[in-house]
């Protein structure tokens, strides 16, 4: 049967038509066999070198998304998880601490009124608190324990201390006189605690001493059911033992003592004691409970914080002595003769220094002068734990640290932390120098005048902070090597808080009880906010000074390369808009509680600013700080040439 052309597929009939134009050469080709080729391109052969190069394009396409999104990745990875943990590496330079004595015990709690502690983090920890025995039953006492400004005593101060070694301090609380004194002998002390009042009244006197770590331990030892004394064992210290002795009857004491850690806070020692108070109604006074709170705490484990309570009337004397090693204890006559030796030399240092005396002042001007550089000395603090951070590139805190921090508060009512920037100031007044390269301010009278609102009760923030700046003017260090030793290592203490990209924050507020004395709102430091390089300028200082230079040659050459970072990140983070201007950052433009948002960086917090703050706004000081750092980074390696020829040029190119 035939089959009709009209009877194919249609396909079929394509294809065929195909062939058939295949088969028959077009006029305008030449043969095979002629060398000629066709001029018209398959469609299969056209139709695969367009998908080859579709293929190509999506390919191309597809990669570049690929790489588009790796990119993005990229940097969603560096700028939201390694930027904001920049903030938490410490600084990877070489510290420049000094090594030091954990073992020597110093006032160094000094956001208390007496409190001792060795600059050890897991030290152990001597708090004293007292109050009036109120007058009616139910009532509730008010327990002075932390430096208050406005709920605490009318006046305190230390008269005269070294901050290391010794110091006598001067309370007033209502009609009582209070004196605490103290001193060590390499790890062992001892304080008396003085009362006296011109009218009839008891009082009651708290002792404390807590343990920090799980290892230590804590054996009491009791006399006619009350505590006698009590002994421990610790990692730090070895074997010690810990003695009252006081002028009031034994039976005034009661105690109350803690066993696990969970029981008890540093930060929440008054509500501690209060909570462990109880009525005497025999003797119509509020005591301790004398027992170990709570009482169904573990019975195996040994006391963690034992308290002390000794109700005492109106003039007393009570010593607590802190001996290692079975070694006998400062006590009595012999502390005594020891304190009197100290004070004496202290006082002969300072006229040799400053010379007051044989210019022809009078015991009044000696006695404030004493007295300034003694709350500068008697403030130096230790401070352990972490800083809460926050980086410009993350919208949550994180914690930067562990730090230790040794630095002065003087301040120790309002601001019981370090500033760096402060800090500057504090040391200018330790600092050891030569007498002519002293400073001089308009005259001693204002200087003194200046000195009478910080020491003599008057309780302002401002004045309380301000008044260094004048002491840093008209005052000359005293003329003592420790002094200036100490000085260098406070330097370092807070050169080691640097972190990775050369920001020290403006604040250390480390540990709970640091936390509690700070409004919320400051507690977290950003990398964003500088503070003025005051170091820089106390360096310059010492450079300034030929004898110190060359006798703390090899430590200014260890803070080189971290003051270079330092400045760096100054010059690079705390731009104004226009060339070669500098601003603050930090300033509070939307807030509606102040016509003069605070400038906190500054230091100086309510110095008189534009009232709107923006970027446009630029200031002089903050460029002159700057400056001053830039002057110093040549004097350092000039000094590094003349002083250490061999070494200097290797080491400012490393630095480099």
């Amino acid at each position: 049967m035939a089959i009709k052309e009209s009877d194919l597929p249609k396909d079929t009939k394509t294809a065929k038509g195909a062939g058939a134009s295949r088969a028959s050469p077009p006029a305008s080709g030449r043969t095979k066999g002629s060398g000629r080729v066709n001029a018209e391109r398959p469609v299969r052969t056209l139709y695969g070198e367009i998908l080859s190069r579709m293929n190509c394009s999506r390919m191309f396409i597809v990669a570049a998304l690929f790489a588009a999104l790796a990119a993005v990745a990229q940097f969603a990875y560096y700028y939201g998880v390694v930027m904001p943990k920049r903030i938490s590496q410490k600084c990877e330079l070489p510290t420049v601490g000094f090594e030091h004595d954990p073992k020597i015990w110093g006032t160094f709690r000094s956001h208390l009124y007496f409190g001792l502690r060795a600059r050890h983090e897991l030290s152990p920890l001597f708090g004293m608190m007292w109050y009036q025995q109120p007058g009616v039953d139910g009532q509730i006492p008010r327990i002075h324990h932390w430096c208050e400004q406005d709920n605490g005593p009318s006046r305190y101060a230390w008269t005269v201390a070294d901050g290391r070694t010794f110091g006598r301090q001067s309370i007033r609380d209502g009609s009582m006189d209070l004196f605490t004194d103290w001193l060590n002998d390499g790890p062992i002390w001892t304080a008396r605690i003085t009362t006296k009042s011109t009218t009839a009244s008891n009082y009651a006197l708290l002792f404390y001493f807590a343990l920090q770590d799980e290892k230590s331990k804590l054996y009491a030892f009791y006399k006619d059911n009350e505590l006698d004394y009590f002994t421990g064992e610790s990692e730090l210290f070895g074997k010690f033992s810990v003695n009252f002795s006081t002028s009031a009857d034994f039976a005034s004491r009661s105690f109350v003592a803690l066993k696990t850690m969970e029981h008890w806070d540093l930060s929440q020692m008054k509500e501690l004691a209060l909570s462990a108070t109880v009525i005497d109604r025999h003797r119509r006074m509020l005591r301790l409970q004398s027992l170990y709170f709570p009482e169904d705490s573990v019975p195996e484990l040994e006391p963690r914080l034992i308290m002390l309570q000794i109700n005492v009337p109106s003039n007393s004397s009570t010593e607590i002595s802190f001996s290692v090693d079975e070694k006998e204890p400062i006590k009595g006559k012999k502390f005594s003769e020891i304190l009197e030796q100290r004070v004496e030399e202290f006082n002969k240092k300072f006229e040799t220094t400053y010379g007051l005396s044989a210019k022809g002042y009078s015991d009044i001007y000696l006695e404030m002068g004493r007295m300034a550089l003694s709350n500068m000395l008697g403030s130096i603090g230790y401070a352990y734990g972490f800083n809460v951070v926050q980086s410009s590139y993350s919208s949550k805190p994180s914690h930067y640290g562990p730090h230790a921090l040794f630095s002065t508060c003087p301040s120790r009512s309002v601001f019981p932390r370090g500033f760096l920037w402060d800090e500057g100031f504090h040391q200018l007044l330790f600092r050891k120098f030569d007498p002519s390269l002293s400073l001089e301010v308009p005259s001693l009278d204002t200087f003194l005048l200046v000195l009478l609102l910080n020491c003599f009760g008057l309780k302002t923030r401002s004045r309380q902070r301000f008044t260094i700046v004048w002491l840093v003017g008209g005052f000359t260090a005293p003329d003592l090597p420790e002094y200036s030793l100490s000085v260098v290592k406070i330097i370092a203490s807070w050169l080691d808080k640097m972190n990775i990209d050369g920001w020290i924050p403006r604040e250390m507020i480390l540990g709970r009880e640091a936390e509690q004395r700070v409004p919320a709102e400051f507690i977290v430091q950003r990398d964003s906010i500088a503070n003025p390089p005051m170091l820089f300028y106390l360096i310059d200082k010492y450079l300034d000074d030929e004898n110190h230079s060359k006798q703390y040659s090899d430590q200014l050459k260890k803070f080189y390369p971290r003051l270079r970072l330092w400045h760096s990140w100054l010059n690079a983070t705390q731009l104004g808009k226009r060339a070669g201007t500098y601003r603050w950052r930090g300033r509070n433009a939307t807030t509606d509680d102040e016509l003069n948002p605070k400038t906190l960086p500054s230091g100086l917090d309510d110095f008189p600013r534009a009232t709107h703050p923006t970027d446009d706004v630029s200031f002089c000081k903050h460029f002159s700080t700057l400056l001053q750092a830039s002057h110093l980074e040549p004097t350092i390696r000039l000094f590094l040439f003349i002083y250490l020829p061999g070494q200097a040029a290797k080491f400012v190119r490393t630095s480099l």
